[in-house]
């Protein structure tokens, strides 16, 4: 059956609330989640009973990813979004890291059995510390949970912050991934977006660290930033080639309502499709110059080692990460996802662990969230891949194989004997059809947290329809505004060998 016009335009409202391949779809603009409902410590350890009892029995990915927010900065650049707090004193940072230690004492018995598989610390500035409470905060979340010997740790830092003491701390406690938060190193750029601290030489300084001590280094950069060009942007690209880092980020700059530059009123100097087009010339000079993207072999359950294997590979799978600290996002595979709410959205009180907001799930909903995410991010759903995971063909399932159908009949996805993929190229359509895979319950949750929106938009709409589709393709390409680069060498150097996704 073809998906008639009066689902369509309700499709295109949920398409313009966050992107398909979160799942659930980050609404809010700290990418969180606005329209989960409130839940408790008792809740969240049945989540976690639930997940770890279908690893045990193989009827869920085994990979178990920790993250850990730190929130606390020196400063706020004005193209950040993030949940972030700059302290009051240092107090403020010393309490929050009691907070975390009591947040992961209330969690850790349920996982003694279990070896976690990888770790991610972002912020916020995690090494934006004193030596001592690094060291402190490192060792407890060490002893509460054990790990993988292979297991990747990335650790978010900031050129200015990663000093020599700081790295022997992380490395003693077996860090072994940095991913530096360059952004740009165009001293006009960096004055206007308050990085305070950061040099070139800081930043060269920074990558010579970590290569003499053999950690796998990973450098963000952002285009579309106040006061940069396309030039500016293209010579720190080139300097990229130069310098070799192991893996390059590139994004580009999204000034969401939260952060300094929109509070300026000031308009990008760069539009979307400005954007788009300086990070196509990047990457023709990147994938020229030695970097190549990475690869994913869904059927062979393969990851490259240099992968980023937390916020990469395991989201491919749907795979379970467990959070903590404000913002910190977590999923219990076939249980909840859940996350403490935004610093924003109130004071940061350390005395006591933040409140809680999930959202319940089951294993059903699992396979609706792993073809969305599939279509989404990789444009193809392996029906291989589908079966290894759930034990059963994606077109048995009843209502997957009927919403499949109707996309198949509206001429957006070809259904094959090897795969499910797609017709149209377009983004926003592909965007939107990929809605209709939504479970009733994920649809009517949001769109009672969105009414006054959508009524909104059910009156604007028809009154120009081009319009709000030229709309809503801009902020839905905004998205898609993000490569990854690995150095050629680099992975053939550290291929010993892929990680398997377990």
């Amino acid at each position: 059956m073809k998906i008639p016009q009066s689902q369509w335009i309700k499709y295109l409202f949920l398409a313009s609330l966050g992107r398909a391949d979160d799942c659930p779809p980050k609404t809010g603009p700290y990418q969180d989640y606005p329209y989960f409902r409130k839940s408790n410590l008792e809740e969240i350890r049945e989540f976690w009973k639930t997940a770890i009892s279908l690893i045990k029995s193989g009827m869920a990915p085994k990979d178990i990813g920790l993250y850990l927010h730190w929130p606390f900065c020196a400063s706020q650049c004005t193209f950040c979004f993030c949940s972030m707090k700059v302290p009051e004193n240092y107090s403020e940072m010393r309490n929050y890291v009691d907070m975390l230690k009591r947040e992961m004492d209330t969690l850790k018995d349920l996982f003694y059995e279990i070896q976690l598989t990888s770790v991610w610390i972002g912020g916020g500035t995690p090494t934006f510390i004193a030596n001592r409470d690094l060291d402190d905060l490192l060792t407890h979340l060490r002893t509460s949970f054990q790990f993988e010997k292979a297991s990747q740790f990335y650790v978010e830092a900031s050129p200015a912050t990663l000093t020599e003491s700081k790295l022997e701390i992380l490395l003693s406690h077996g860090v072994n991934r940095v991913t530096l938060g360059v952004q740009s190193l165009d001293g006009k750029v960096i004055s206007l977006m308050d990085r305070r601290g950061q040099t070139l030489e800081s930043v060269e300084r920074a990558l010579e660290l970590l290569s003499r001590n053999s950690v796998v280094s990973d450098v963000d950069f952002v285009v579309g930033l106040d006061g940069q060009d396309k030039n500016s942007f293209l010579r720190d690209v080139a300097w990229i080639l130069k310098a070799k880092p192991d893996v390059a980020h590139l994004y580009g700059f999204d000034p969401r309502p939260q952060t300094l530059f929109a509070g300026k009123d000031k308009q990008t100097s760069l539009s979307w499709a400005d954007m788009f087009e300086i990070l196509e010339a990047a990457e023709k000079i990147l994938l020229k110059g030695g970097y190549r993207h990475p690869v994913w072999l869904p059927e062979t359950d393969r990851l490259e080692y240099l992968e980023e294997k937390q916020c990469g590979g395991m989201t491919k799978v749907g795979a379970s990460v467990l959070g903590f600290g404000p913002v910190a996002q977590s999923r219990a595979f076939g249980a909840g996802s859940y996350q403490h709410p935004p610093l924003s959205l109130g004071p940061l009180d350390t005395k006591k662990i933040p409140d809680y907001i999930c959202f319940p799930s089951n294993r059903e909903d699992e396979m609706w969230q792993h073809v969305v995410r599939s279509l989404s991010r990789f444009h193809r759903l392996s029906r291989a891949e589908f079966k290894r995971i759930f034990r059963m063909d994606v077109m048995e399932h009843l209502f997957l194989a009927e919403r499949l159908k109707d996309l198949e009949d509206s001429g957006f996805i070809y259904v094959e004997s090897e795969s499910v993929s797609w017709r149209s190229g377009d983004i926003l359509t592909r965007q939107t059809a990929l809605r209709h895979l939504y479970s009733m319950e994920l649809e009517q949750v949001i769109l009672r947290a969105y009414q006054r929106e959508f009524v909104e938009f059910l009156r604007a709409f028809p009154l120009d329809p081009h319009g709000w589709e030229e709309k809503l393709r801009r902020k839905v390409q905004a998205s898609a505004l993000e490569r990854i680069y690995l150095n050629v060498k680099a992975a053939a150097r550290l291929e010993v060998p892929c990680v398997a996704l377990k």
